[in-house]
């Protein structure tokens, strides 16, 4: 009888848990690691559990945790949208992400020869990591987007970014209708999605220049 209560009890704690709320809140942090410019700190609270996330860590911890829902999930793409039009520059130089045993490193990759970028890449960025860090290589491991009509880089126009903004708008407001924990927050064809318009992600450079016929 004893060990029916306790499980009984830790079922309806967990069933508590996952149903309350997650609140996010996103600071915008001066910084001068390699440039003098700023990073998201993203934190979201829910019950007694805190999670805090820093874009300037090249190591960032994912939001996959099995206690988050995907509703909460939306909850950080509601808190980092603002950030989409943020044009201030990022702390943090360019660099290659999470190449690791989960990741391919297709050969000939090209280098992108842009140095920096801003809070607005940053955050779309930022999505990219929390929710497929395993799987950045099939959008991108650099923080830079191209025009895929002139191979031009696009890190310092802000029209061309607003491009892949509306992109990921549009990916979620879709996602909002329907945010089941049956499916995967982030999909495979959600990624090919966001790298199919005329603005794409640095690694699809390698499709656009006939390198590779996919990532």
């Amino acid at each position: 009888m004893k060990n029916i209560i306790i499980l009984l009890a830790v079922f309806l704690i967990t069933k508590t848990s996952s149903a309350q709320k997650a609140v996010v809140t996103v600071d915008k942090i001066p910084c001068k690691e390699d440039f003098s410019g700023y990073y998201l700190e993203i934190t979201l609270k829910k019950g007694d559990r805190i999670w805090i996330r820093k874009t300037k860590d090249y190591h960032m911890k994912s939001l996959l945790d099995e206690e988050l829902t995907n509703e909460d999930r939306l909850e950080v793409v509601r808190a980092l949208k603002p950030c989409f039009t943020d044009y201030a520059q990022s702390c943090k130089k360019v660099s290659r992400y999470y190449i690791n045993s989960f990741q391919i490193e297709y050969e000939n990759m090209p280098v992108p020869t842009s140095r920096n970028y801003n809070i607005a890449i940053d955050a779309m960025f930022a999505l990219n990591r929390l929710f497929c860090p395993s799987y950045l290589h099939h959008i991108s491991t650099y923080p830079v987007l191209f025009n895929s009509k002139t191979l031009k880089e696009a890190n310092n126009d802000p029209k061309l970014i607003k491009q892949m903004a509306d992109r990921y708008l549009k990916l979620f407001q879709t996602k909002e209708k329907s945010a089941s924990n049956k499916n995967p927050f982030i999909t495979r064809d959600d990624l090919n999605y966001l790298n199919r318009g005329t603005i794409k992600w640095w690694d699809m450079m390698i499709v656009k220049k006939g390198i590779r016929e996919d990532i």
